[in-house]
Protein backbone atom coordinates (compact mmCIF):
# COMPACT_ATOMS: atom_id res chain seq x y z
CA UNK A 1 0.00 0.00 0.00
CA UNK A 2 2.90 2.34 0.74
CA UNK A 3 4.24 2.34 -2.89
CA UNK A 4 0.76 3.20 -4.23
CA UNK A 5 0.42 6.07 -1.77
CA UNK A 6 3.86 7.35 -2.73
CA UNK A 7 2.98 7.27 -6.43
CA UNK A 8 -0.30 9.12 -5.86
CA UNK A 9 1.42 11.79 -3.76
CA UNK A 10 4.06 12.19 -6.49
CA UNK A 11 1.37 12.64 -9.17
CA UNK A 12 -0.49 15.24 -7.07
CA UNK A 13 2.71 17.20 -6.39
CA UNK A 14 3.75 17.14 -10.07
CA UNK A 15 0.37 18.49 -11.11
CA UNK A 16 0.57 21.30 -8.57
CA UNK A 17 4.12 22.22 -9.62
CA UNK A 18 3.49 22.15 -13.36
CA UNK A 19 0.00 23.66 -13.39
CA UNK A 20 -0.22 27.13 -14.84
CA UNK A 21 -2.10 29.91 -13.12
CA UNK A 22 -3.47 31.67 -16.20
CA UNK A 23 -6.68 30.70 -18.01
CA UNK A 24 -4.86 28.04 -20.03
CA UNK A 25 -4.15 25.37 -17.41
CA UNK A 26 -2.12 22.38 -18.59
CA UNK A 27 -1.30 19.07 -17.01
CA UNK A 28 0.90 16.30 -18.37
CA UNK A 29 -1.12 13.61 -16.54
CA UNK A 30 -4.53 13.45 -14.88
CA UNK A 31 -5.71 10.64 -12.62
CA UNK A 32 -9.32 10.77 -11.48
CA UNK A 33 -11.96 8.58 -9.91
CA UNK A 34 -14.90 10.78 -10.79
CA UNK A 35 -14.80 14.56 -11.16
CA UNK A 36 -13.90 16.40 -8.90
CA UNK A 37 -12.04 13.57 -7.12
CA UNK A 38 -8.75 13.57 -8.99
CA UNK A 39 -5.43 15.27 -9.50
CA UNK A 40 -6.96 18.36 -11.13
CA UNK A 41 -9.68 18.60 -8.48
CA UNK A 42 -12.71 20.79 -8.97
CA UNK A 43 -10.90 22.69 -11.74
CA UNK A 44 -10.57 19.65 -14.03
CA UNK A 45 -12.90 21.25 -16.61
CA UNK A 46 -10.31 24.04 -17.08
CA UNK A 47 -7.34 21.75 -17.83
CA UNK A 48 -5.73 20.53 -21.03
CA UNK A 49 -4.18 17.11 -20.37
CA UNK A 50 -1.66 15.10 -22.34
CA UNK A 51 -2.62 11.80 -20.70
CA UNK A 52 -5.68 10.96 -18.58
CA UNK A 53 -6.66 7.88 -16.62
CA UNK A 54 -10.25 8.16 -15.42
CA UNK A 55 -11.34 5.23 -13.28
CA UNK A 56 -15.05 6.01 -13.74
CA UNK A 57 -15.79 9.38 -15.41
CA UNK A 58 -13.31 12.11 -16.30
CA UNK A 59 -13.96 15.74 -17.23
CA UNK A 60 -11.45 18.02 -18.97
CA UNK A 61 -11.27 21.01 -21.27
CA UNK A 62 -8.96 19.42 -23.88
CA UNK A 63 -7.11 16.14 -24.30
CA UNK A 64 -3.97 15.91 -26.39
CA UNK A 65 -2.63 12.33 -26.58
CA UNK A 66 -4.34 9.50 -24.72
CA UNK A 67 -7.42 9.22 -22.53
CA UNK A 68 -8.72 6.06 -20.86
CA UNK A 69 -12.05 6.08 -19.00
CA UNK A 70 -13.70 3.21 -17.16
CA UNK A 71 -17.18 4.46 -18.06
CA UNK A 72 -16.95 7.79 -19.85
CA UNK A 73 -14.69 10.67 -20.88
CA UNK A 74 -16.20 14.15 -21.09
CA UNK A 75 -14.00 16.53 -23.08
CA UNK A 76 -15.59 19.96 -23.20
CA UNK A 77 -13.63 21.35 -26.16
CA UNK A 78 -11.07 19.54 -28.37
CA UNK A 79 -9.58 16.04 -28.38
CA UNK A 80 -6.54 14.77 -30.26
CA UNK A 81 -5.04 11.32 -30.14
CA UNK A 82 -6.72 8.23 -28.70
CA UNK A 83 -9.78 8.27 -26.42
CA UNK A 84 -10.98 4.94 -25.02
CA UNK A 85 -13.95 4.46 -22.69
CA UNK A 86 -16.12 1.59 -21.50
CA UNK A 87 -19.38 3.35 -22.37
CA UNK A 88 -18.98 6.73 -24.11
CA UNK A 89 -16.65 9.53 -25.19
CA UNK A 90 -18.09 13.03 -25.43
CA UNK A 91 -16.15 15.71 -27.32
CA UNK A 92 -17.75 19.18 -27.24
CA UNK A 93 -15.97 20.77 -30.19
CA UNK A 94 -13.66 18.85 -32.53
CA UNK A 95 -11.85 15.54 -32.37
CA UNK A 96 -8.84 14.23 -34.29
CA UNK A 97 -7.59 10.67 -33.95
CA UNK A 98 -9.29 7.54 -32.68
Amino acid sequence: MKPISSILIFVFVCNIVFAQTDGNKKSSFQLSFISPIGTNGRYSREYTNDYSLNLLVGVSKNERRFTLGGLSNIILSDAKGVQVAGLSNYVGNSGEGM
